[in-house]
């Protein structure tokens, strides 16, 4: 019996959480390392990481190529909203945080 980790959950939920991207905003998802997926339209990149044990979302504008982490952008948007990437202590968790992140 194989025990699932965070990484199993990462690589399994990723794709599939986040293929509205491809299929109503016409990104292309590809993985991009064992950490990390990217979804590349024209205009800007969207990049999912598990960095550090914490599931990362940023968005990579073409234009500049600098990346901004999407918590950084919906608390500048929305001051009242403060919200931080949480780091997932096992799959179950894994799973929250990726549904989480996508949600925004």
């Amino acid at each position: 019996m194989r025990i699932e980790t965070v990484l199993d959950v990462f690589h399994d939920r990723v794709p599939r959480t986040f293929a509205f991207l491809t299929e109503r905003h016409g990104f292309a998802l590809d993985q991009k390392d064992e950490y990390a997926f990217v979804a590349k339209a024209p205009h800007c990149d969207v990049v999912i990481e598990l960095d550090w044990g914490s599931i990362v979302v940023s968005v990579r504008p073409v234009d500049t190529g600098r990346p901004v982490r999407l918590s950084f952008i919906v608390g500048a948007q929305n001051p009242t909203i403060l919200f931080l990437p949480r780091y997932p202590w096992g799959p179950d968790d894994a799973c929250e945080e990726i549904d989480r992140q996508a949600e925004l």
